[in-house]
C-alpha cells in the first residue's frame, strides 16, 4: 500500500466520521436520547438505592457510593447501545448503506469511520455523565480523573467496535 493509496483511505475514513458527526450535531436525536437515558437511569439507581443506607461492615460510605463505580459504567453502556443503534438505524433508513457500499476504496474506511463518530459521541456523553453520577452520588472524582478518562477511552472504543453490526 503506497503513501497516496493511504492518504486516499484516510481521507474516507474521516469523510464517514464527519458526515455521522454533522449528522448528529444537526438531529442531536442520538444524543439527546443518549444524555436523558443515562441521566434517568443514574437518577433511578440513586432512588432505589437510597442515599442513607450504609455501605456495611468496615466501610464508609454509603451503599450507593460503593456501587457507584459499576451503576455508571452500567449507565454509560446502556446508553451506548442507543448511540449505536440509532447510528446504524439512519443509515438504513435513509438507504444510505447501499450509497457508501458503492463508494470506491476498501470497506475498512467505512468501519473505522463510523468507528470514531460513533466513540467520539459516547465520549461527550460520558463528559456530561461522569460529573452529574459525581453530584448524585457524592462522589469526589477529581483524584480520580485520570484514571477513569484513560478506561473510559479503552472502555467506549472497544464497547463501540464490539456492537458494530
Amino acid at each position: 500500500m503506497g503513501v497516496s493509496n493511504a492518504r486516499h483511505e484516510w481521507r474516507r475514513v474521516w469523510a464517514v466520521a464527519r458526515k455521522d458527526l454533522l449528522i448528529e450535531r444537526r438531529a442531536k436525536a442520538a444524543f439527546n436520547a443518549m444524555a436523558f437515558f443515562a441521566g434517568l437511569v443514574l437518577l433511578t439507581f440513586g432512588f432505589a438505592l437510597g442515599p442513607d443506607v450504609p455501605a456495611g461492615e468496615s466501610r464508609q460510605g454509603t451503599l450507593l457510593q460503593e456501587l457507584a463505580p459499576g451503576l455508571l459504567w452500567v449507565t454509560i453502556l446502556f446508553a451506548g447501545v442507543l448511540a449505536v443503534d440509532r447510528s446504524f438505524q439512519l443509515e438504513l433508513e435513509r438507504g444510505g448503506f447501499d450509497a457508501l457500499r458503492l463508494y470506491p476504496g476498501d470497506r475498512k474506511a467505512l468501519y473505522v469511520g463510523k468507528l470514531i463518530a460513533n466513540v467520539t459521541i459516547m465520549l461527550v456523553m460520558e463528559i456530561l455523565i461522569c460529573p452529574l453520577a459525581g453530584v448524585l452520588y457524592s462522589l469526589d472524582l477529581w483524584p480520580r480523573l485520570p484514571g477513569l478518562a484513560g478506561v473510559a477511552i479503552l472502555t467506549t472504543t472497544g464497547f463501540s467496535r464490539c456492537c458494530f453490526p
